[in-house]
């Protein structure tokens, strides 16, 4: 370990009943062995790696990936067919995304093999991010004027 640097470590919460009791080097529940397959192979994938955040555990018991880029989630369910299911995630991103905007789906769920369902935002949704993005944007204007006026009156 480092005194300058954190670890980079993927975070996982939420509903996870796993006891942790005596060893902690063992894991007891189907969950959290998916859990950990799921970790390991985002892990070994630097794409992945950089992409996803957070994993969540939601009340149902079915993992959640909270990604850096894009305001959604992406429903894994549980850790089978892990290849498959990040390479249908990447066609996904390549193909719709593109068209619609990183924004457009409040949800991406990949637990089923062979589809992807996108549940996508509503209209109150969209215009609350649009919102918070030009409130951001006319933020960084207005910072930048300011800088820009100090800079004249030098």
């Amino acid at each position: 370990m480092s005194d300058n640097f954190t670890a980079r470590v993927l975070a996982v919460n939420g509903f996870i009943d796993e006891p942790f009791g005596n060893k902690v080097d063992t894991l007891h529940t189907a969950l959290a062995k998916d859990l950990f397959k799921t970790v390991s192979f985002i892990k070994q994938d630097s794409l992945w790696d950089a992409q996803i955040a957070q994993i969540y555990v939601n009340a149902g018991h079915e993992i959640e990936l909270i990604p850096r880029v894009g305001n959604q989630r992406i429903l894994l369910g549980s850790a089978d067919s892990l290849e498959l299911k990040f390479h249908n995630l990447m066609a996904f991103y390549k193909q719709a995304l593109p068209q619609v905007g990183w924004d457009a789906y409040k949800v991406i769920n990949i637990k089923y093999a062979n589809q992807i369902i996108g549940i996508k935002n509503s209209k109150a949704d969209s215009l609350r991010m649009k919102i918070a993005a030009d409130s951001l944007k006319m933020r960084a204007d207005t910072s930048k004027i300011k800088k820009d006026t100090s800079l004249i009156k030098q």
